[in-house]
């Protein structure tokens, strides 16, 4: 039995939701319970949707929400709900998008007014404790005089958000090609040829947009396209959104020099740059994109792993500084002072280097780490090799990763999300794909067998991985990205049970998330009815949508299998999804990268373990897949294995060695 009068969230293994655990108002859990009871009283409810590691929820939550006097007006007036937005992702996203059409701008926290009947009537960001309370008086007394006009603005609101779900269909408007330099010619006109990243400020790392260019620019032999990636990336990684010390990026930049950042880390946007700078290093082959993907790598398994072979979600911005206070940046920033008794006689090289001057000048006597030239210009200045220079350098770094040990640490979230984890398998495999590092390989195969002996009935597959049995039901983004991660598993083991397992999922998706005329899944399972529109997410954001990442493992085991209903949705999402690419092409990076292997010949290599990592590291091919090769070739007692390459329609004469083999993929026209 909930009791309504008091604040519910201390058992919950939400680390946000406890955070707000000590709070004077009645926060309640989002459950069917919670909803039934605002209908049952016509109250409304307060949805205040958020995550562990958001700085700007920590501020409101000291602001409004341990405000005795606010706390009582909710208590009294409304049903107050508190929503972990990794959690309830789904409930995340409608709100989100009815804030934007409310307001024209989105964050966290992100805080909704809605009638009983869970549809939004007013939302905002962050606010202070007075204009707070005063919406909610305002609110509240209108909802007590006329109820009916906030039920009629909330149908309207609704009917805008209803169109928000899925892209214009128009049988006359559906494509099944695009013309990819006419969008690439719209897209550079928000390209800032000059700091990197998207014009305007903040700037977002956006590191899936950054991958399809890079493939296309590859394909389509775009310099211009190619030195603005360089570009970038190198911004990117010299900024001080960069954690030069212990590697890791933060999660944006507040200015156009990428030098201060918002500085949370969280997983999902360290492990899609790892994906970039590694497939940026395999086109580029410049040194430091090497050096950047492992150095991220070795931040994600020391700070965002767990003792289990799983991940950890996010890293907080904010830790307690000297004077035992919460303050933003507390654990990546440096006073000038510090680091002059820290480094000593190398404070001059290291300040240089690093810009302990007022380009690096943060605030309150703070400086943020931030590189604008390379270790060559050092030489010169400080006469010395490069090499010096270098361990130099590297001595420094060292000696400040020993003194920040000594510091409080920001807070860990350490929920263990299913998709999360699945998208860091499928980003160290892409690694292990070049690399052949064996540790890589275990740790992935370790997982999947964790996460099934957690996260699987034989059934279903759930959100949370941990041994309680309260976890909630997966959402389509866990089985897209945990289905994406088996066919990466499949491709480097060739090993049955994995394709297996994607199939079974893919069967499960079809059967449980969408209706048999519906063209893309919805966000929940369809007998799910919680919420006040059933939603379909197909736009990608800085994580791709699950829709689009369902696009590409349905084109794959269209391929492996051969099966002409995997086919038929593929072409099905895709064909739909094309004629709303053209109007705004950043929002469908992960559509765009499904579509280049649609465009542009693909490949099926069939070939053993070690001549497929040679293929993996050639620069020159981007749209293949690996499976598995029953064929082998005898010669005077000695068995030679073939390997295959393959259209979706026929295979190619066979060949004998990794280098014919690239050469009749470039010439057929790659």
């Amino acid at each position: 039995m909930i009791n309504f009068k008091s604040n519910n969230l201390k058992n919950s293994n939400s680390p946000y939701l406890k955070q707000h655990a000590d709070n004077p108002i009645n926060w309640q859990v989002w459950s069917n319970d919670v909803l039934n009871y605002a209908i049952e009283k016509n109250k409304m409810l307060i949805i205040s949707i958020g995550y562990t590691t958001c700085h700007w929820c920590h501020e409101m939550e000291k602001e409004v929400f341990e405000n005795k006097e606010v706390a009582k007006f909710m208590n009294e007036h409304f049903v107050a709900i508190k929503v972990d937005r990794e959690v309830h992702p789904e409930v995340d996203h409608l709100y989100m998008q009815s804030l934007q059409l409310m307001i024209k701008q989105g964050g966290w926290p992100l805080n909704i007014i809605a009638l009983p009947n869970k549809m939004p009537v007013w939302g905002c960001t962050f606010l202070k404790a007075k204009p707070w309370l005063s919406a909610l008086m305002q609110i509240n007394a209108l909802f007590e005089k006329d109820p009916n006009s906030m039920q009629e603005y909330a149908d309207t609101l609704k009917e805008g958000v209803s169109k928000l779900q899925l892209p214009n269909i128009n049988d006359k408007e559906l494509k099944k090609k695009i013309d990819f330099e006419l969008l690439i010619n719209k897209w550079k006109n928000q390209l800032d040829y000059t700091y990197g990243g998207d014009l305007g400020i903040p700037k977002f790392m956006m590191p899936n947009q950054h991958l399809f260019l890079l493939k296309y620019a590859h394909i389509a032999q775009d310099d211009n396209l190619n030195n603005y990636l360089k570009l970038s990336l190198k911004k990117i990684e010299r900024g001080g959104i960069h954690d030069h010390i212990e590697g890791g990026f933060s999660r944006y930049a507040l200015d156009q020099n990428w030098h201060v950042p918002h500085f949370e880390k969280m997983l999902y946007d360290n492990l899609q740059l790892i994906n970039l700078y590694h497939q940026a290093y395999i086109l580029f082959q410049e040194k430091s994109f090497k050096k950047t993907y492992k150095k991220t790598l070795a931040f994600i398994d020391q700070q965002l792993s767990d003792n289990d072979y799983l991940w950890f979600t996010a890293l907080d911005a904010d830790s307690l500084n000297l004077k035992e206070e919460r303050e933003e940046g507390a654990y990546y920033t440096w006073k000038k002072e510090e680091l002059q008794e820290l480094l000593k006689e190398k404070f001059e090289l290291f300040a240089s280097y690093f810009n302990i001057n007022p380009k690096g000048y943060w605030e309150n006597g703070n400086y943020i780490l931030y590189k604008s030239q390379s270790i060559s210009s050092l030489v010169k200045s400080f006469n010395l090799s490069k090499l010096e220079a270098e361990n130099k350098i590297n001595e420094c770094l060292q000696t400040l990763k020993a003194s920040k040990a000594k510091r409080a640490k920001p807070q860990l979230d350490n929920k263990k999300m299913l998709s999360l984890n699945a998208m860091a398998i499928t980003t160290y495999l892409n690694v292990y794909k070049t690399t052949q590092e064996q540790p890589l390989l275990l740790r992935c195969q370790n997982a999947i067998d964790r996460i099934l002996q957690l996260n699987y009935d034989g059934n279903k597959l759930y959100k949370e991985l941990h041994e309680h049995q309260d976890s909630k039901a997966g959402s389509l983004e866990d089985y897209a990205f945990f289905i994406q991660a088996l066919l990466s598993m499949h491709e480097v083991s060739l090993k049955p049970i994995y394709l297996k397992l994607s199939e079974a999922f893919i069967q499960y998706c079809f059967k449980n998330f969408k209706k048999e005329t519906d063209i893309f899944f919805y966000y929940s399972e369809i007998h799910n009815e919680d919420l006040f529109i059933k939603p379909i997410a197909v736009r990608d954001n800085v994580v791709p949508s699950a829709n689009a990442v369902m696009s590409e493992n349905l084109h794959k085991l269209a391929l492996l299998t051969g099966k002409s209903t995997y086919r038929k949705q593929f072409e099905k999402m895709q064909d739909c999804i094309l004629a709303d690419i053209i109007h705004s092409p950043s929002d469908y990076s992960q559509w765009l990268q499904n579509q280049l292997k649609r465009d542009y010949p693909f490949f099926l290599v069939k070939t053993n373990e070690n001549l497929w990592s040679a293929f993996c590291k050639r620069k020159a091919l981007i749209n293949f897949y690996r499976t598995i090769n029953t064929s082998q070739k005898s010669t005077n007692n000695t068995v030679k294995e073939e390997i295959l390459i393959c259209t979706e329609k026929a295979c190619l004469p066979p060949v004998y060695n990794t280098q014919k083999a690239i050469k009749l993929l470039l010439s057929n026209n790659y």
